[in-house]
This record gives C-alpha cells, structure tokens and sequence, in this order.
C-alpha cells in the first residue's frame, strides 16, 4: 500500500502499516470490529473533517514508518495452530491478569474518591464489571470450544462459530465505546490520585490490547479460515 485512500478499508491499512494503530486509537477509530470500514466511512461516522484525517495519517506513518509492530508482523506469517498459540499467550493470558488488576484498583478508588466522585467511578465500575464478565467468558470459549474445532477445518457448522465470535466481539467492542464515554476517554479528574490515575491508564492499555485481539482474530484469522474451508 503505497498511498492511503479514503476508499481503503481499515483492516487493509492496519495489516500493511501496523504504526496505523497507534492513529487509529487515539482518533478513537474502531479498526478492529469495524476493520471492515473504509477509512472514508470510518470517519463519517466519527464526524471527523476527511481531508484533515487522511492527512495526518499520511504523516503519522512517515513519521513513524521505521516503527514496527512485530506481533502484527509475526502473526500474518504463523500457521493456524500458531495463530491460536499466539493469541492464547499474548491476549487472553494477560488480558486475565490485566481484569484482575484492574478490578484490584477500581475497588480501591470507588471507596476512597466516591464522596467526590461516585457517579462516575459507579458507572465505570459497573461497566467494567460487564467487560470483564463478557471477556472471561468469551476467552473460556474461544479456548475450550472453538479453538480446537478451528484446528479441524474439516468440522460442522464451523462458518457459524465464526460469526458467533463476530458478533460477541461487537458487543465487546459497544462495551467499550460505553466505558470511553462514563471515563470521558479514560481521563482521570484533576484531583485524582497516583491509584486513580494508574488505574484509568490501564483500563486504556486493556482496551487497546482487545482492539488488537479482536483486529487479529477478525481481520486476520477468520479471515484466513474462512478461505480455507472453501477449498
């Protein structure tokens, strides 16, 4: 991809320039579970200026064109079995730890800030809470159920347990936009302390690193199954 267009989906500039990413969320651009999205449509429904958009990724990608996102990279070149591996040691491993952590930290601040700011600390905690439900879950799925039946392409019904991923992963991704929102972007108030504050940053880095799950399991995985069983 030489010249990025307005009419090229987001999941196609996200596999040849991975620096994109780090553009893509800050501009709160859903390139994992819309990756399917031209950037033109992308940013339509972001009521972002296109013009100023497209602009500033082309700049951002030279400026950073030296940068590299080697679990990208190195996932498109693994094999099926190693897909899986890959996704079960990078994501699901640690975004368990990250849901314990966190849950640890929101707990802390609920108690000792709710005077000050218990409406949003409640509307976070309970969205959390709802992420963290929905994401356990999914993950036991994806390991005990339809993980193993992706190994044997040969299996039944195997196009349907794509899309029941598919769809758990939208609701994931409404999950999210939801927690944007209450946590204002995950800015953490003036008054917020060192807890408050670490707490905020790493309900970013979780939500960063689902969108990067996802965008490796739809963009790149499915993707890839899905040719596969029509041959």
């Amino acid at each position: 991809m030489n010249e990025i267009k307005l009419d090229d989906r987001l999941n196609d500039i996200v596999k040849k320039l991975p620096q994109s990413i780090d553009y893509f969320n800050k501009k709160d651009i859903d390139y994992c579970c819309h990756g399917d999205d031209s950037l033109k449509i992308a940013t339509e429904k972001r009521k972002l200026n296109q013009d100023k958009i497209l602009s500033e990724l082309k700049e951002f990608i030279k400026e950073n064109k030296s940068i590299k996102n080697l679990s990208i990279d190195e996932f498109k070149d693994k094999n099926t079995k190693d897909k899986i591996s890959h996704i079960e040691s990078y994501h699901h491993d640690i975004e368990r730890e990250m849901l314990e952590d966190i849950d640890k930290l929101l707990s802390k601040i609920l108690l000792v800030h709710y005077k000050n700011h218990g409406y949003e600390l409640k509307e976070t905690y309970t969205i959390f809470l709802q992420i963290k439900g929905h994401l356990k879950a999914h993950l036991a799925k994806e390991e005990k159920i339809t993980f193993p039946k992706f190994e044997n392409l040969d299996c039944e019904n195997i196009l349907s347990h794509i899309y029941d991923l598919e769809k758990e992963h939208e609701d994931m991704g409404d999950l999210i936009g939801n927690l944007k929102k209450v946590t204002k972007n995950f800015t953490p108030p003036k008054d917020a302390c060192n807890t408050y504050k670490r707490a905020f940053s790493k309900l970013k880095e979780l939500t960063e690193d689902i969108y990067l799950h996802i965008f490796k399991e739809n963009s790149i995985l499915f993707k890839e199954i899905r040719r596969e069983s029509l041959i």
